[in-house]
């Protein structure tokens, strides 16, 4: 099963970094199981949620995680390789 993780949160293939940020802070408090806790809900709405979060929360790693990995090497990158000690 082919995954489209763009659509799963809504925003166009092309999206930016502060866009799919956005939607989804959107859909998590919107999906968040916790948010009903205190609701007395039927168990497959429970079920529902929960899955609906894992999605939006897979999808978003997933999208997320090349920006991150770019971030890091960024980070190591500005890192200098060696340094001469102190005098």
């Amino acid at each position: 099963m082919a995954k489209n993780f763009y659509e799963v949160l809504g925003v166009a293939r092309g999206a930016t970094e502060k866009e799919i940020r956005s939607a989804y802070h959107k859909l998590s408090k919107i999906y968040h199981p916790d948010k009903f806790a205190a609701v007395e809900l039927p168990s497959e709405v429970r079920e529902y949620l929960a899955a609906m979060s894992r999605r939006i929360n897979a999808a978003f790693m997933a999208l997320e995680a090349p920006v991150q990995a770019s971030k890091r090497a960024e980070v190591v990158k500005a890192k200098p390789i060696f340094v001469s000690p102190q005098r």
